[in-house]
């Protein structure tokens, strides 16, 4: 017997003998590997989904400590005065320190400040960036004396809304 080699594949074939049909075999796993590829394809992108949902999920905001303890209790005597001046210098050196928007504590003062002298529109921005870094569950230092509430400053910038609102309307009144 002899072996030739086919001239349209590298196949070795024997003389006399049947070459199996491969163009037929070939076809039919075509479907099966188009499955496997499909199939291939949807856990790639389901892992890819996955690691990035990981990767992107919120992480839990931590409260940063810029105003101290020892910085609050300082202050305490200044908050519990009507003086706005007093109360504006503490404001400004708050909002001079590095990261204070971070610091719940840090925003107390300095919305506490801006309902203090009418100014609505601070009043109303810095008690939005309070509630977005306050934390219910550690709340505000306790140094705070008395101690400090977002139920209270929620009120207290309410109240210098409302006052504000009532002598603009008072004063146009009286125009």
């Amino acid at each position: 017997m002899s072996q030739t080699a086919s001239s349209q594949s590298d196949k070795v074939t024997v003389s006399g003998e049947h070459e199996p049909n491969v163009t037929n075999t070939a076809a039919s796993q075509r479907p099966q590997l188009l499955y496997v590829g499909v199939v291939f394809l949807i856990a790639i992108g389901m892992l890819v989904g996955i690691l990035y949902s990981q990767n992107h999920k919120k992480k839990p905001q931590t409260v940063t400590a810029v105003c101290s303890s020892t910085f609050i209790k300082q202050s305490n005597s200044i908050l519990q005065q009507p003086d706005t001046d007093n109360l504006g210098r503490l404001a400004n050196t708050v909002e001079a320190t590095k990261n204070y928007a971070q610091d719940p504590n840090c925003l107390y003062i300095v919305t506490l400040y801006y309902a203090a002298i009418g100014d609505k529109t601070q009043a109303a921005s810095s008690l939005k960036a309070t509630k977005a870094v306050y934390n219910a569950n550690t709340g505000f230092s306790t140094s705070f004396s008395p101690p400090a509430s977002l139920t209270y400053l929620e009120s207290v910038v309410h109240a210098a809304l409302t006052t504000t609102d009532n002598m603009q309307s008072t004063v146009e009144s009286q125009l």
